[in-house]
């Protein structure tokens, strides 16, 4: 299992020198590529983007990122490595001649890492048709480019292609490893020998020749063919259909060939603002709750319903969630937009010993909700007896 680390502080669509770069042309002015990589050349552009600082990514990723991308249509379609483009505000995309165009997001897959987008004029570039990623293999050479044509392109080898995992839950089935590194690697194209695009730059990498191997620096590329199936509907809808995977906040490291959580950080959300502890209490899952707990969750963070992790175990019938909850001081009567409180959702599933947890610990049996009911209410129209009598006698000494 690799590890990577991320490249889009260093990603930079700035060509530093030739360090590292093919000698583009040999005395007399004739040039090392292929005609076929030296025609694909122009398609590769710069990226920079900048990013709320707001928001969670700017915290890591950095509020200002630079990299690159490929051209991929004659509209102004461009793909380049998610990362760049994630909760970014402003893009700009530049050319090979200096040229700056303003670009939109169209779309970004967190699962394969590719993100796209568009600019509002179309460069004047060739678009560089997709290859076939599955044709390298070890020791194939490819090349690998950035924006600034020949000076910014490096010939490079195959050194694996295997499982790459990230700790931020990110895993790839066939990536491809590069040698020897490419300084700005974050959205840099990998070129085939007709000209191609058969990957996009993901991550410098310090085990690029493998488990077992020793150290050597390379790249990580995305290969162009995880890309393929998902095309279509990312250009279309902006994003998968496929159902959402939440976030728990856990970073997980590999150690000695076993997982271990290496870090946390539990206040995270997901796409519908639910944080790690209210999914696990959406799932009566007692032990992540703990962990999450233990690692300074907050207990009464609203999703965009504004239900809190009490509303959540509560709604799911979770009776020892909903005490671990209330044991550490989660809010009694949180209301979401509904206006509805944990006490009146117990009483309409008819738990009793939740609405015992709940009124044990203070919550307010004559709270009204938006309709004008309160928990009795909620209870006697579900035609749940016993909860009517508990909240009748809390009622009765209030």
């Amino acid at each position: 299992m690799a590890r990577g680390l991320n490249g889009s502080a260093n990603g930079s669509s700035r060509w530093l020198g030739g360090q590292g770069g093919v000698e583009a042309r040999r005395p007399g002015g004739e040039s090392n590529l292929p005609p076929e990589v030296i025609d694909a050349l122009p398609a590769v552009v710069g990226v920079h983007t900048l990013i709320p600082e707001n928001r969670r990514s700017a915290q890591t990723l950095g509020a200002e990122r630079e990299g690159h991308g490929i051209v991929i249509d004659d509209e102004g379609l461009v793909v380049t490595i998610g990362y760049l483009i994630m909760e970014a505000a402003t893009v700009t995309v530049k050319d090979g001649e200096g040229r700056e165009l303003d670009a939109r997001i169209v779309g970004y897959d967190y699962e394969s890492g590719f993100g796209l987008v568009r600019t509002i004029v179309p460069p004047p570039a060739r678009p560089m048709a997709f290859g076939d990623s599955d044709s390298l293999s070890l020791r194939s050479e490819a090349y690998v480019a950035g924006v600034g044509g020949e000076k910014a392109t490096l010939k490079v080898k195959v050194a694996g292609r295997r499982e790459f995992a990230g700790y931020w839950e990110y895993l790839l089935d066939n990536a491809i490893f590069t040698v020897p590194a490419y300084p700005l690697w974050g959205g840099s194209a990998l070129v085939g020998m007709d000209g191609t695009l058969l990957g996009v730059g993901s991550l410098l990498v310090q085990e690029a020749l493998g488990p077992g191997a020793p150290a050597f620096p390379g790249n990580m590329y995305v290969p162009i063919n995880r890309l393929k199936p998902i095309f279509s509907e990312l250009v279309e809808t902006g994003r998968l259909s496929t159902p959402a995977r939440p976030w728990l906040g856990l970073y997980t490291v590999e150690h000695m060939g076993q997982l271990v959580v290496g870090g946390n950080s539990p206040n995270e959300f997901d796409e519908t603002g639910r944080t790690g502890l209210q999914i696990a209490a959406v799932n009566g899952n007692l032990q992540i709750a703990a962990i999450l707990i233990k690692a300074s969750a907050h207990l009464d963070t609203r999703d965009r319903l504004g239900n809190t992790a009490l509303h959540y175990a509560t709604d799911r019938n979770h009776v020892e969630m909903a005490q671990l909850l209330l044991d550490v001081g989660a809010t009694v009567d949180p209301e979401n937009k509904n206006g509805m409180t944990p006490l009146m959702i117990a009483a309409s599933r008819g738990n009793i010993l939740i609405v015992q947890a709940l009124l044990a610990k203070g919550a307010n049996p004559r709270k009204l909700d938006f309709t004008g009911r309160d928990a009795l209410g909620w209870a006697a129209d579900s035609r749940r007896p016993a909860v009517v009598q508990a909240l009748q006698r809390a009622q009765a000494k209030r």
